[in-house]
């Protein structure tokens, strides 16, 4: 339980700043972040001091850590992917699920950037004005570089938010004190979770390089955002939609149970039984006709 728990506290911890080494600078100005507190990760935001890199970046060396060791530190950067060659990447097509990425990172500004400026005015807590403002700022670097990127692997991105997002909106402008605090932080939250998923499904099966590249600059700013939303001690965890496992998830042979076989699998099955049954019949046949 201890270690469990060190491990919650530093996790906590790490995820209120941008891990380092989670974009090489050249390969963040490549695809539009310019901002140097988003490429490097020595803005303001971490809640501890960053540990300066190695030469050699990478995951820490764990060969001396105590069992009371928390399993994330500061010490121990996410890897940064690998810097996709720009020519051949842009003849890589893109997926249908890649092109909603850049579309929901693109509305996730539009309702998120007003939202956030909204806070400053109509928010009671100070932690919820301090929370608005981060993500106003986020999202508007975020904005300008799925913008360009888009612009680069010719996506069209919408101009309004969804109508679910415009929904959101309508509620926050007609809630005041307490209750717009509650319901920034819920309704974020919530939308933070959803955008999360996505992000997760297109950084593990997406073939073109530069989307999981920046698949994971957006990753890491959703992650700090669910936790800045969840510092604000508002989010009512218990009203959040239950976390439902997809089909890769029981088929990626984690102890997955024989109701997830594969598709073609089942196919071949069903196929094989209707052999056998057609033999069956046609044996049937031969020794009716035999006997009469």
């Amino acid at each position: 339980m201890a270690l469990i728990a060190a491990g919650a506290i530093a996790l906590g911890a790490t995820s209120l700043g941008w891990w380092p080494g989670s974009a090489s600078p050249a390969h963040a100005a490549e695809l539009g972040i310019n901002d140097p507190a988003l490429r490097t990760g020595q803005g303001n935001y971490a809640a501890v001091p960053v540990a300066e890199e190695s030469p050699a970046a990478g995951v820490r060396d764990t060969t001396q850590d105590q069992a009371t060791d928390p399993v994330v530190t500061t010490a121990s950067p996410e890897p940064a992917p690998p810097n996709p060659d720009l020519t051949t990447a842009r003849s890589v097509p893109l997926s249908e699920a890649d092109k909603q990425l850049l579309i929901k990172v693109r509305q996730a500004g539009l309702w998120e950037i007003p939202s956030g400026e909204q806070a400053q005015q109509k928010a009671e807590s100070p932690i919820v004005k301090a929370v608005g403002r981060q993500l106003a700022a986020d999202h508007r670097k975020l904005d300008d570089s799925v913008r360009k990127l888009a612009a680069d692997l010719d996506v069209v991105l919408p101009s309004t938010p969804s109508e679910l997002q415009q929904g959101w909106m309508a509620e926050l402008s007609k809630a005041n004190g307490a209750e717009y605090d509650r319901l920034f932080a819920d309704r974020l939250r919530a939308a933070h979770g959803t955008v999360f998923n996505i992000i997760a499904q297109v950084r593990t099966g997406t073939r073109n390089p530069i989307i999981r590249a920046y698949a994971q600059i957006a990753n890491t700013v959703v992650m700090r955002h669910m936790t800045l939303l969840e510092s604000t001690g508002l989010v009512k965890f218990d009203e959040l939609p239950a976390p439902v496992l997809s089909q890769a998830s029981s088929t990626s042979g984690s102890g997955g149970s024989s109701e997830s076989t594969a598709p073609g699998m089942r196919t071949m099955a069903i196929v094989a039984m209707l052999a056998a049954a057609a033999l069956i019949g046609l044996v049937s046949v031969r020794r009716i006709r035999r006997g009469a």
